[in-house]
């Protein structure tokens, strides 16, 4: 027997949507008041389909809640800042290096694996301390401590 292969029509890329725009249509759903079938006619321009709404509906007061939380941590959950974290400049680190690998001729790109993030983060990590006792940069002491113990 000859199997006949059929290639699959390539899938439209899925659109994510940030916490804070789901709490902004869900709060706009609240507030207008009206049903369901005419609000998703007034969200037709922004192609959230009718499912991914509706799911949003049922996991509403857990996105309320993880949206306050978030509001609670970082101030404002529309930016999600990186330098409230002490360990912002390896992190910044890392992205970098992820970033400067992508640049890289494809056959030159390092394979990222746990371990390299892993080894890229303690090399960045020294390199920060070093910076911090040749007085080039100033840590603050809770971002010192936390740098020390980070494995």
């Amino acid at each position: 027997k000859v199997k006949m292969q059929t290639k699959k029509a390539p899938q439209p890329q899925r659109k994510r949507y940030a916490l804070h725009q789901k709490v902004s249509f869900l709060r706009a759903y609240e507030k207008n008041g009206i049903g369901k079938a005419k609000f998703l006619e007034s969200l037709q321009p922004t192609q959230i389909s009718r499912g991914t709404f509706q799911g949003w509906i049922r996991e509403k007061e857990k996105l309320f809640a993880a949206y306050e939380k978030v509001e609670q941590t970082y101030g404002n959950a529309k930016k999600k800042s990186v330098y409230k974290d002490n360990y912002w400049r390896v992190k910044v680190g890392v992205v970098a290096f992820y970033k400067a690998n992508q640049q890289r001729k494809r056959i030159d790109r390092i394979r990222i694996t746990g371990a390299v993030i892993s080894a890229t983060a303690v090399v960045l990590r020294d390199e920060i301390l070093e910076k911090h006792e040749k007085g080039k940069i100033c840590l603050p002491d809770e971002e010192l401590e936390a740098l020390k113990i980070f494995q």
